[in-house]
């Protein structure tokens, strides 16, 4: 997906309003021939190392468990995020059975019209977003906290395991940096060859709405001491959603809306997947 393209600098569909802005057929197939003739260039070339002055790049997936199954991914989460993505799949379904700006509504301009229409109205007034949560994990010997005011402080977390327990608007974690879209929700994801990001956000919708540039680039720092953010860098977490919800909470992955979750289980999968960047390598070893 455009996640992992962000990654490698290769977007198979590139999106944004220009997907539904007159051309955008022409262009997207001039871009899909683009990126077909750097696959033949890069397919020429046998040794993977260097494929033509290509980089390499190794990217772990997520083992997500939930309602007994077992997914890969790369990630995955509840909270504001998977209301949005929820509210998205009602109005694409809604166009798509009336017919009603059915290629529009199905693109990110959808995205769009679900976080103004339906997603920042239940949160901003309802708080339907805010979720009870107890974050633990296996492995304490291999987590870190990151202080997300700074980004530049990592402190081992406590051997019982325990991370978090209280409210989050948003829960969710990732092995690359990128949600989609240019979107860097997890830019801590990629600092260890091994591990994902679990990011709980705490900051209010509106305060993360005006602020959507720096948390596209993931540049945005909440400074107070408030912990807007809370970030952890490990290999497994355990998230339990409480609540009333006998059928939890709206759950997604990959970007999709999968149901309810009221509990699930991340793990990072030890053998990566291999990527061909685009992105040129400035020197060499």
């Amino acid at each position: 997906g455009n996640g992992v393209g962000s990654v490698v600098k290769c977007q198979p569909m590139p999106g944004g309003i220009k997907s539904v802005l007159p051309g955008a057929k022409r262009r997207q197939k001039r871009h899909l021939q683009q990126v077909f003739e750097k696959l033949k260039e890069v397919a020429r070339h046998d040794n993977s190392h260097d494929a033509h002055g290509y980089e390499v790049v190794e990217l772990p997936m997520m083992q997500v468990s939930y309602l007994n199954q077992q997914e890969l991914c790369f990630f995955a989460g509840v909270g504001f995020d998977s209301l949005m993505l929820n509210d998205f799949k009602e109005i694409k379904k809604w166009s798509q059975r009336t017919g009603i700006l059915k290629r529009t509504l199905g693109s990110v301009v959808g995205y769009c019209v679900a976080l103004v229409v339906k997603t920042l109205p239940k949160t901003v007034w309802r708080g339907l977003h805010n979720i009870n949560v107890t974050v633990t994990t296996n492995v304490p010997e291999e987590t870190t906290w990151i202080d997300h005011r700074r980004g530049d402080v990592m402190r081992r977390v406590t051997p019982c395991g325990n991370l978090y327990q209280g409210m989050t608007g948003i829960l969710a974690a990732g092995t690359s940096p990128f949600y989609g879209g240019g979107l860097r929700l997890f830019p801590f994801a990629r600092m260890t060859l091994d591990k994902m990001h679990l990011r709980l956000g705490r900051i209010h919708p509106l305060t993360g709405f005006f602020n959507i540039p720096k948390i596209f680039e993931g540049s945005y720092r909440d400074t107070s001491d408030k912990f807007g953010c809370i970030d952890f860098v490990g290999s497994q977490f355990t998230v339990n959603v409480h609540g009333d919800q006998d059928e939890g909470f709206p759950f997604q992955h990959s970007g999709e809306s999968v149901g309810h979750a009221s509990s699930f289980q991340l793990q990072v999968v030890k053998e990566p997947v291999k990527f061909i960047s685009f992105m040129q390598k400035s020197w060499k070893q």
